[in-house]
C-alpha cells in the first residue's frame, strides 16, 4: 500500500443540459494498492456558465462545489 499522497493536474470536459465547459482541477490520490488507486477532487462550477440562472427554492447560488470520488481498479488480461 502506497502511504504518500499524490496530487495531479487534471482536466474534464462537464457537460450539463446540452452546454459543454472544460475544467481544469486538482485530484489527489489518497490511496493506492497494486490493485488500485483511489482518487477525489472537489470543483467549483457556476450553474450560469451552462445558462442555469434560475435558483429553485434557493438550491444553488452562484458557485457550487462538486466533490468528485472515483476509485479505480487494475484490470486483469
Amino acid at each position: 500500500m502506497c502511504h504518500e499522497r499524490v496530487s495531479l493536474g487534471s482536466a474534464a470536459a462537464l457537460p450539463v443540459r446540452g452546454t459543454t465547459r472544460p475544467l481544469a482541477f486538482t485530484a489527489t490520490a489518497p490511496g493506492a494498492t497494486a490493485d488500485g488507486v483511489t482518487l477525489t477532487a472537489e470543483l467549483s462550477v457556476d450553474p450560469a456558465d451552462f445558462g442555469l440562472t434560475w435558483n429553485r427554492l434557493g438550491m444553488m447560488k452562484g458557485q457550487t462545489a462538486i466533490t468528485v470520488g472515483a476509485h479505480f481498479t487494475r484490470g486483469r488480461a
